[in-house]
């Protein structure tokens, strides 16, 4: 019994904590991603919501909030009703836009892959020295002729530790049904 024990004692401590991967319905579209933590936290689902962009779009929107010990993290899936311009430069001023809003100093701006898209990332820190991170894309962007067009879009806005949103982000896969 007691190398029983022993062994998987040492089975724990080998390998690593899994993360807990998360699987949510919009619509009919799925989002998942994977949060890498073993702090408690709540996933709370609204939605959807229309409303119409100020350019008349009509469009519909989820709303999920992760709420942790750790920190906490909104992911708004918005779906227009026509395919909107997505390319870097409208992802940039959302991200941009956030970043001013919140009072950010000294925000940073990053281009990265999300989801096997092009997307923007900005960060900041706060006086307290809470980071806040915030991300845009288009799970749905295609380049069509001269312009990058879509008719979805992820934000991320979170203040969990950067290796727990890093992870989310890395991992966030939006499928949807075959047209």
């Amino acid at each position: 019994m007691r190398t029983l024990l022993i062994l998987l004692a040492i089975i724990t401590f080998a390998f690593p904590v899994l993360a807990v991967h998360e699987t949510i319905e919009f619509g009919s579209d799925v989002i998942s991603f994977d949060m890498n933590t073993t702090s408690n936290y709540r996933v709370t689902k609204e939605g959807p919501s229309s409303d119409i962009t100020s350019m008349g779009i009509p469009l519909v929107r989820f709303n999920l909030t992760l709420e942790g010990d750790e920190g906490f993290a909104f992911i708004i899936f918005t779906q227009y009703n026509q395919s909107m311009k997505v390319d870097i430069n409208a992802n940039m001023e959302v991200v941009q836009d956030v970043l001013a809003a919140t009072g950010c100093e000294r925000p940073r701006l990053f281009q990265p892959v999300i989801d096997g898209r092009p997307g923007v990332l900005g960060h900041c820190r706060f006086p307290s020295g809470n980071i806040l991170v915030i991300a845009s894309y288009s799970p749905d962007g295609t380049q069509q002729g001269s312009q990058y067009l879509g008719k979805k879009n992820i934000r991320v806005l979170s203040t969990f530790p950067w290796e727990i949103t890093r992870d989310m982000l890395n991992t966030i896969k939006v499928e949807s049904p075959k047209q």
